[in-house]
C-alpha cells in the first residue's frame, strides 16, 4: 500500500476524530466513576445504567465529531511538499518520538520540544519560551543558527507534519479494527460450535426452576438449558435464542439447590438483556480499540453487571410464589441464600482456575478473575472491599485523555483551517540543518530526562550465595503485578491471591513496581529449600532496588497414614507446621500454610523443611477420623532423594457422641444440625427421622455440643467426651426473639452493620454461631428468631465506624437500639521542633488503653505494632474503629526522640493532632559475638513497660509484642531515642545479651554471652522414650510486674527414635530437664503419664550431658474423691508433684506478748534472726534448700478413673502434693519407698479433702 493512495485531507479528518475520542471517552468515564462513587451503596443498578449510558454516548460522539469537523474535497499540495522537506521530516520525527515517550514514561505535555516566538520580521527570540497554545510559535533548534520563516505561520505548518503520518495512522487503525473484527468473529464461531455440541436438558428440577423464575420475572423468552463437557464454568450465550450452558462435571457434582442459584444468575443476564449490552461493548471495543478509557468503561460495566445479577439472584430464591407473584423471604433466609450462593460461586471458581480463554460472546457466573470474585462476595455480605485500584491501563487512559485535551488548542485550529482550504504557503527555508546529536540534546523527552519507572530486582540464592535457578515467586502487591511489569524472568499466571513469576537460570528476576503500590509482598516455596518471604508495606519509601533472598536448604519429610488396622488412608490433609524465613520488613512469624494430601496408598511427602529444623510437627485431618498430630524427627521420617515414604503414622477413629433431639412434646426433630469443635477440627452431623445424631471422630476431652433447628432456640451443652459416656440428648424450646436496630447520629438505620455474636454460656469457641446471619438489613435491622433463651453478648460493628464491644442481648419483645459512633480519625503533621520543617520519613504506631489505671499510665496500654506503618512528607492519618478507654498515636523517626500523643476518646470523631519532634541522637550499637565477630542478622527486641517478650528456644516467637529490629551484615543497628525505660534483648545464633536502660546507657559495642548447650537420653524404665516433649525449666530471661515488660522463656524439644534430645540455645545458669506434661483449660492433661525433672548447671559456651530416667521403680496408686462430694470429679485436671522429703528446721514460736502485735512481731523477728540461734536456723534452712535443689522432682497426670503412676522413682522418703480445682487436694503427704520394694511399688489409695 502507498501512503499517497489515501487523500491527506480525509486521513487528517479521521485522525482528528480519533484524537478527539481520547479526551471525550476519558471525560465520560471520569463522570461515570464519580457518580458511581456517590451511588455505590445506594443503587448498583443506577450505577450500571450510568456506565452503559456513558458507553453509548461515547459511541455516538465519534460520528458526531466526524460530522462537525470541516471536510475537504481537494488534496493539500502543501502537505505533499512538506513530505519532501528534510527540515520538516526531522521535526515530524521529533514530534512523534516525544509523543511516544510521553505515553510510556508518563511525561506531561509541557515536556515537548522547546519552541520560540517569531516577531513580525520573522526573527525568533531564542531566550523566550511560550505556551504551545500560541499559534504564532514555530519550532527551533538549540544550535547556533535559527530557522527562518517566510510568509508562513506555525499554524500553516502543522498540516505538513500530519500529512506525513496521518495516512499511516489511518492504515494502522484500519488494521486494528480488522483484527478486532476477526477476534469477535472467531469468538462467535466458538460459541456457535459449543452450542451445537452441547446436550440439551429437556426436563428435570433445573428446567422447572428456570421456567418458574422466568414466570415470576414475566419473561417472554425462556432460555434453554444444555450441558457440555468442554467448559468448566456456567455461562449464557446467544442473543436471539439464549442458551444457558452448564459444565457436565458441575451438573453431576454440585448440590442441586446451589446449582439452581447459579442458574438464576444466568437467567438474570437474559432478563436484563445483558447479552445485547455485551454486544454493544464488543462493537465499541472494536471501533475504539486504541482508547484505554473505553476499555476501562467496558470493564466497569462487566463488573457492575455481575453485581446486579448477584443481587437479583439473592433476591429471588427458589420457592413457591405467593399470590402476588413474589417470593417471601425472611432476613435469615436471605442471609442463608447469600451464604449458599457465595459457596456455589467459590466451587465454580475453583473448578475454573485452569481455564485461561475468554469467551467474548458469553457471560459467565464467576467473572474474569479471583480478585473480582472476592469483591463480589464481599459486596454480597456488605464487607468493606476496595474497588480495583488504578491500573496501568487506567493511568494511561488518564494521561492520554489529558494530553488530547491539552493539545487540542494547538492542533485543531490549524488542522481545521487546512481541511477547509488549500494552503499556498511555502516550505521553511533551512539555513542550518541540525545533526542527530544536536536534535537529541535539544529534546527534553530523552529517557534520561524522563521520570524513570521504579524497578525491583530479586536474586535468589542459598545462604552461602550459590544461585538457585528457575524459582517460582509469588508476588502479592496492591495493585497486582501483571505480565507487562516483568522485564526479566517469566510471568507464569495469576493466582487466587497474587501473581507468579519464574526467575531466570541465573536466579534473577526484575519487574517494574506497579505505580501507586501500597504493599509489596513476595513468597518463595520451592522444593529442597525452606520457604522464604519478604514484605514492604510502604514500597515507595522502603522497597530496595536490589534484594537477595537467601534460602535455607531443606529436606523432605514424608510417611504413610494408616488406620488402626494398618490399612492406608487416602485423602488425609497433612499440614506441616513450617514458618517462612523472613526478609524485608517482616518481623512476625508467618506459617507457610502448606497442605499435602495422601494418595491412594496413604503416602505423602513435603519437600521444604529447613535444615535448621530436625523435627517438624504435622496436623492430620480426615472426615472419618479424629484429628491427629505428630512431631516427626528427621532421623525417622526424612525421605531421601529417590526414595519413597515408608514410616507409618496411625490415625484413630476417635469416639462417637450420640444422642436424640426432641421438642417439648417429646417428638423427634429431624434434620437438626449438631456441631462441635476440637482444636481446629470442626465436626458436625444431622439428626435422622428419629431425631438421632452421631458425631464421629471426637477426641476424649471436654467439648461444647451445639444444636440448632428451624424455629427452635439454639442450645448448647458442655460435656466430657469419654468412651463410656451416656447419650447427650437435647429438648429444644421454641426459638427466642432478638431484634436489634443499628442507627446513625440522626436515627437512620445503618445497613450491613455486623452483629458479631460472642460470650454465650461463659465463652465462645467461634463456631457456635458461624451458620447465623450477622448483618443488618437495608433498614439497619437484625432479627434472630432462633436465639437462645439465655443471655449472650455481641459486638455491634458499624461499617467503617466504631464497634461497641460485648453488648448484652436476650430474648425479648422489645427492640435493642444501638448507635455506634463514627470512626475516630486522627490526622496531623510531624515536624522538627526546632526548624518546623516536615519530617521526611517516620513510623506511626496506633495504641489503645483498655482500662483506666489511674496514675500508672503503662498499665493496660497496648501498642498495636502489627498495624504500625511508615509515613512520609510530614503527614499521617490513623483510623480507630474499636472502642477503648483511650486511643493514642506513637511517632518514631530517626534522629528524634519518640513522641506519644494524648489520649483520644472514642467519640471525638475527626481530630487534628500535630507532633513536634525533639532532635536527639539515635541509639546505635554494634553487636559482636563472643569471638569478636559482627553478629549479622541478630534479632533485637526493644521492650518498654507495655511490651511482652516471648522467647522460645533462643528466638522470639509469635507471642512477642514489641519493636523487633535486625542487625545488618556489619552487626550494627540503630533506633530512635527512647523517652521511657526499656529492656534491650539481643538473640543470635552465637549468643545473647540483655540490657536494661535504667542500669546505664547502651554501649557502642555489645558483646554476646555464648549459649550453653545440653544433650542426653530420656528413658522410661530401661526403654528410650521416643517422640516425647522434653523441656528445660528454670533457666532463661524472666520479668514481670509494674513498670517493666513481661518477659518469658520457654525451651523444649522432642526426643528422636532413640530417646535422644538436645538443646542448642540454653541460657546459662541452673535449671532442670524433664518431660513436659501439657494441661488444657477445662480438658486437663492431654495424656496420662509422669515426668522426672533432673537439675543441672549449664555453663556458657559448654555442652552439658544429662541422661534422665532409667534408674528407679514404678510407683502406682489412685485418688479418691472427697467423702461427701456428690458431683463427678474430672481427674484429668489433677496435678501431682512428688519431691524427696528434706526436713528444714521450723521457725520458733514467738513470745505470747508479741504474737498478736504485727509491729512488735516484726521487731522481735529482726532481733532473733541476728542472734546466734537465728543464724544457725538460717544456715540449716539454706542447707536444706540446697539439698532439695540438687535432687530430682517428679510430676504425674491422672487417668479418668483416678489412677496414676510415676516412673523411675528410687527408694527413699518423699512428700506428695495433689492439686485439683474444687477440692483442698493433698498437701505434704509423706511416704517411703523401701529398698526392697521391687520393680513396682503400690501406694494405698489417697482420699482428697473436701
Amino acid at each position: 500500500m502507498n501512503i499517497f493512495e489515501l487523500r491527506p485531507g480525509l486521513s487528517e479528518q479521521i485522525c482528528l476524530t480519533l484524537f478527539h475520542s481520547l479526551w471525550q471517552v476519558s471525560l465520560l468515564a471520569a463522570i461515570a466513576h464519580l457518580l458511581y462513587r456517590r451511588l455505590k451503596r445506594h443503587s448498583i443498578h443506577a450505577s450500571y445504567v450510568i456506565h452503559v449510558g456513558s458507553l453509548l454516548i461515547a459511541l455516538l460522539a465519534t460520528p458526531v465529531t466526524w460530522l462537525m469537523l470541516p471536510s475537504s474535497a481537494n488534496d493539500s499540495t502543501a502537505a505533499v511538499e512538506a513530505m519532501e522537506s528534510p527540515a520538516i521530516q526531522q521535526e515530524s520525527h521529533l514530534l512523534s518520538d516525544t509523543t511516544h515517550q510521553a505515553g510510556i514514561e508518563h511525561v506531561s505535555a509541557g515536556h515537548s520540544t522547546p519552541i520560540t516566538s517569531v516577531s513580525g520580521s520573522g526573527a525568533p527570540d531564542p531566550g523566550q519560551r511560550r505556551s504551545p497554545n500560541d499559534a504564532s510559535l514555530t519550532p527551533t533548534s538549540t544550535g547556533s543558527e535559527t530557522q527562518a520563516v517566510t510568509g508562513s505561520s506555525f499554524g500553516d505548518n502543522v498540516p505538513f507534519r500530519w500529512a506525513g503520518i496521518a495516512a499511516w495512522i489511518v492504515a494502522a487503525y484500519a488494521a486494528g479494527v480488522l483484527l478486532m473484527v476477526i477476534r469477535l468473529a472467531l469468538a462467535t464461531v466458538r460459541a456457535s460450535r459449543l452450542r451445537f455440541l452441547a446436550t440439551r436438558i429437556h426436563d428435570g428440577p433445573l428446567v422447572i426452576a428456570v421456567k418458574n423464575q422466568a414466570r415470576r420475572w414475566s419473561m417472554r423468552l425462556v432460555p434453554a438449558i444444555s450441558h457440555a463437557e468442554t467448559i468448566v464454568v456456567p455461562r449464557v450465550t446467544g442473543i436471539l435464542r439464549p442458551v444457558i450452558l452448564l459444565p457436565t462435571a458441575i451438573v453431576a457434582q454440585m448440590n442441586p439447590d446451589d446449582l439452581q442459584l447459579i442458574l438464576m444468575h444466568e437467567l438474570a443476564h437474559v432478563r436484563r438483556l445483558d447479552l445485547w449490552i455485551n454486544l454493544l461493548q464488543r462493537l465499541a471495543e472494536t471501533l475504539l480499540f486504541f482508547n484505554p478509557a473505553l476499555w476501562y468503561l467496558s470493564r466497569r460495566i462487566s463488573i457492575l453487571r455481575e453485581y446486579c445479577c448477584d443481587e437479583m439472584t439473592c433476591s429471588a430464591p427458589n420457592g413457591q410464589p405467593e399470590s402476588d407473584g413474589t417470593t417471601a423471604s425472611t432476613a435469615d433466609e436471605m442471609a442463608g441464600i447469600r451464604v449458599r450462593y457465595a459457596s456455589a460461586l467459590l466451587q465454580i471458581a475453583e473448578a475454573g482456575l485452569a481455564q485461561r480463554t475468554v469467551d467474548l460472546t458469553a457471560l459467565s457466573a464467576t467473572g474474569s478473575s479471583p480478585s473480582e470474585l472476592r469483591r463480589r462476595i464481599a459486596w454480597l455480605f456488605g464487607e468493606p472491599c476496595a474497588d480495583p485500584g488504578l491500573t496501568r491501563g487506567g493511568l494511561l487512559a488518564i494521561v492520554m485523555g489529558a494530553m488530547a485535551f491539552l493539545c487540542l488548542p494547538v492542533l485543531q485550529p490549524p488542522l481545521t483551517a487546512a481541511l477547509s482550504s488549500r494552503s499556498d504557503s511555502k516550505p521553511i527555508s533551512q539555513q542550518s540543518t541540525q545533526s542527530p546529536a544536536d536534535t537529541a540534546d535539544s529534546s527534553d523527552t530523552s529517557p534520561k530526562a524522563a521520570k524513570s519507572q521504579r524497578s525491583f530486582r530479586l536474586h535468589v540464592t542459598d545462604q552461602q550465595g550459590v544461585v538457585v535457578p528457575n524459582v517460582e515467586v509469588e508476588f502479592r502487591t496492591r495493585p497486582e503485578v501483571k505480565a507487562e511489569h516483568v522485564t526479566t524472568g517469566e510471568f507464569l499466571r495469576r493466582g487466587a491471591y497474587g501473581s507468579f513469576v519464574r526467575t531466570t537460570d541465573q536466579g534473577m528476576l526484575q519487574l517494574d513496581v506497579p505505580p501507586g503500590s501500597t504493599s509489596f509482598h513476595f513468597f518463595i516455596r520451592t522444593a529442597g529449600f525452606g520457604p522464604y518471604t519478604g514484605r514492604w508495606d510502604h514500597p515507595d519509601i522502603n522497597l530496595p532496588d536490589d534484594f537477595t533472598a537467601g534460602l535455607e536448604r531443606g529436606w523432605s519429610v514424608g510417611g504413610v497414614i494408616v488406620d488402626e488396622n494398618g490399612a492406608p488412608v487416602p485423602d488425609v490433609s497433612v499440614r506441616p507446621s513450617i514458618q517462612f524465613r523472613n526478609g524485608g520488613e517482616v518481623t512476625s512469624q508467618l506459617g507457610s500454610g502448606a497442605v499435602v494430601t495422601t494418595d491412594a496408598d496413604g503416602k505423602w511427602q513435603f519437600d521444604s523443611v529447613p535444615d535448621s529444623r530436625d523435627r517438624v510437627f504435622v496436623e492430620l485431618h480426615h472426615a472419618k477420623f479424629s484429628a491427629g498430630g505428630a512431631g516427626l524427627s528427621r532421623e525417622e521420617y526424612e525421605v531421601k532423594p529417590g526414595a519413597q515414604p515408608g514410616q507409618k503414622i496411625t490415625l484413630n477413629k476417635g469416639l462417637t457422641v450420640t444422642g436424640t433431639i426432641t421438642d417439648t412434646d417429646g417428638k423427634p426433630i429431624p434434620d437438626a444440625l449438631v456441631r462441635t469443635k476440637f482444636l481446629n477440627d470442626l465436626r458436625e452431623a444431622r439428626t435422622d427421622a428419629n431425631g438421632v445424631y452421631h458425631l464421629t471422630g471426637c477426641l476424649p476431652q471436654v467439648a461444647r455440643i451445639v444444636v440448632s433447628a428451624t424455629g427452635k432456640a439454639i442450645d448448647l451443652k458442655e460435656v466430657a467426651v469419654d468412651p463410656g459416656m451416656p447419650p447427650v440428648d437435647f429438648v429444644m424450646q421454641p426459638g427466642g426473639h432478638v431484634r436489634v436496630r443499628v442507627v446513625d447520629e440522626k436515627g437512620n438505620g445503618i445497613p450491613k452493620s455486623r452483629i458479631f455474636l460472642q460470650r454465650w454460656k461463659g465463652h465462645v469457641s467461634y463456631f457456635e454461631f458461624n451458620h447465623i446471619n450477622m448483618y443488618t438489613d437495608a433498614n439497619g435491622v437484625w432479627q434472630w428468631d432462633e436465639a437462645p433463651l439465655d443471655e449472650f453478648a455481641a459486638d455491634i460493628c458499624r461499617p467503617d465506624g466504631m464497634q461497641l464491644e460485648y453488648q448484652p442481648l436476650f430474648s425479648t419483645d422489645r427492640e435493642f437500639v444501638f448507635s455506634p459512633p463514627k470512626p475516630l480519625v486522627v490526622t496531623g503533621r510531624v515536624v522538627d521542633a526546632t526548624t518546623e520543617k516536615s519530617i521526611a520519613a517516620f513510623k506511626v504506631t496506633p495504641g489503645e488503653r483498655r482500662a483506666d489505671s489511674g496514675q500508672d499510665l503503662t498499665t493496660d496500654l497496648n501498642w498495636d505494632r502489627q498495624d504500625a506503618f511508615n509515613a512520609k512528607d510530614g503527614t499521617f492519618q490513623v483510623k480507630f474503629t474499636r472502642s477503648a478507654v483511650g486511643h493514642l498515636v506513637r511517632i518514631e523517626a530517626s534522629g528524634y526522640q519518640v513522641a506519644v500523643s494524648r489520649d483520644f476518646k472514642t467519640d471525638e470523631g475527626n481530630v487534628t493532632f500535630n507532633f513536634e519532634l525533639t532532635p536527639a541522637e539515635n541509639i546505635a550499637a554494634t553487636i559482636l559475638s563472643d569471638a569478636g565477630e559482627p553478629a549479622a542478622d541478630a534479632q533485637i527486641a526493644v521492650a518498654d513497660a507495655t511490651s511482652q517478650i516471648s522467647i522460645r528456644n533462643g528466638e522470639f516467637d509469635s507471642q512477642t509484642y514489641a519493636t523487633v529490629l535486625k542487625t545488618d551484615q556489619r552487626g550494627q543497628f540503630s533506633m530512635p531515642a527512647q523517652t521511657e525505660p526499656f529492656h534491650l534483648i539481643v538473640l543470635h545464633r552465637t549468643g545473647f545479651a540483655h540490657l536494661i536502660s535504667d542500669e546505664g546507657a547502651v554501649p557502642q559495642s555489645i558483646k554476646l554471652t555464648p549459649w550453653a548447650r545440653a544433650e542426653g537420653i530420656y528413658r522410661i524404665g530401661s526403654t528410650p522414650a521416643t517422640n516425647i516433649t522434653v523441656e528445660l525449666s528454670g533457666s532463661g530471661l524472666h520479668a514481670y510486674g509494674p513498670g517493666q515488660p513481661s518477659i518469658f522463656t520457654r525451651t523444649d524439644t522432642k526426643t528422636d527414635g532413640n530417646g535422644r534430645f538436645h538443646f542448642d540455645r540454653v541460657f546459662p545458669g541452673r535449671g532442670r530437664i524433664g518431660r513436659q506434661i501439657v494441661y488444657m483449660v477445662k480438658d486437663g492433661a492431654t495424656e496420662v503419664t509422669s515426668a522426672k525433672h533432673v537439675p543441672a548447671e549449664f555453663p556458657a559456651g559448654e555442652t552439658t550431658p544429662l541422661n534422665v530416667g532409667g534408674d528407679g521403680r514404678l510407683l502406682t496408686s489412685s485418688l479418691k474423691a472427697p467423702e461427701k462430694q456428690q458431683s463427678p470429679v474430672h481427674w484429668s485436671e489433677a496435678r501431682i508433684q512428688v519431691q524427696p522429703a528434706v526436713d528444714a528446721p521450723p521457725l520458733p514460736e514467738p513470745p505470747q506478748n508479741v504474737a498478736k502485735d504485727n509491729a512488735a512481731l516484726e521487731k522481735w523477728y529482726e532481733q532473733w534472726i541476728q542472734s546466734e540461734v537465728g543464724k544457725a536456723w538460717q544456715a540449716a534452712t539454706h542447707a536444706a534448700e540446697t539439698q532439695r535443689a540438687a535432687l530430682p522432682i517428679y510430676a504425674a497426670s491422672v487417668d479418668r478413673d483416678g489412677v496414676f503412676q510415676i516412673s523411675d522413682i528410687p527408694p527413699g522418703q518423699y512428700s506428695m502434693d495433689v492439686h485439683l480445682e474444687g477440692t483442698s487436694g493433698i498437701r505434704g503427704h509423706r511416704f517411703t519407698i523401701p529398698d526392697d520394694a521391687g520393680e513396682t511399688f503400690e501406694l494405698p489409695p489417697l482420699q482428697l479433702e473436701q
